[in-house]
């Protein structure tokens, strides 16, 4: 598992619908993609959650759909997506009780 961070975000879907939300920050560049980079306002870093990087894919695939997470990072073997997690990840830490039984 790996620490990613979460940014809230704001999507202007057209002059008069603003919806904000939380994604994941590797997930901005789906949103760009299908939004346009000016229709995305980018807030702050609200945290960060444990993510399965090799399940995240397909993560991506139910939540956007397959076509756009191709575009986007490639077939699901390409190393793209990883390598957008990465910058941005950093590995959970370990259990206290873990940490704790090496001492």
């Amino acid at each position: 598992m790996t620490q990613a961070s979460i940014v809230s975000v704001e999507i202007r879907r057209d002059a008069l619908t603003i919806t904000p939300t939380t994604v994941f920050e590797h997930e901005l560049s789906i949103l760009y993609g299908l939004y346009g980079k000016e229709n995305i306002t980018v807030g702050m870093p609200i945290g960060e959650r444990a993510i399965d990087v090799e399940h995240e894919y397909m993560r991506l695939v139910n939540k956007y759909d397959e076509g756009v997470i191709a575009r986007i990072f490639g077939v699901a073997d390409s190393p793209a997506l990883a390598n957008a997690i990465k910058p941005v990840s950093r590995p959970k830490p370990a259990a206290k009780s873990a940490a704790l039984a090496k001492e």
